[in-house]
């Protein structure tokens, strides 16, 4: 691949159980370049995180994501990285909430036309 742009929910303040077994997944690359000494298969590659959550930590989790996916050898771009979180309010897990965050998400991205 030319790029690669992982994505992620957010809940409870980190990346969701699928994202956490990619990225533990991925290990191997570390392990085959730094211990096998063979060529990094990621080197370059340009690469970015996307995260979606509810309430909170969205900032932390895409700065975290693209240091650990330059740790791998991925040429993270800033411009294929974002969060998007509905608020800011950590403790906000109410029904309204919830309901309020989906309508909000696909005006902010234009996506009426899907549904």
């Amino acid at each position: 691949s030319d790029a690669v742009v992982f994505l992620s929910s957010v809940r409870w303040g980190q990346t969701n159980m699928y994202y956490q077994n990619l990225i533990e997944r991925l290990t191997w690359i570390e392990n085959r370049h730094t211990n096998l000494g063979e060529s990094n298969l990621v080197k370059d590659i340009e690469s970015g995180f996307i995260c979606v959550g509810q309430n909170w930590n969205g900032e932390n989790v895409v700065d975290t994501q693209k240091k650990v996916l330059s740790f791998f050898g991925f040429d993270v771009k800033d411009e294929l990285s974002w969060n998007w979180q509905f608020t800011n309010k950590i403790s906000d897990e109410t029904e309204e909430s919830y309901k309020e965050a989906f309508p909000t998400f696909v005006k902010k991205f234009d996506l009426d036309n899907l549904y």
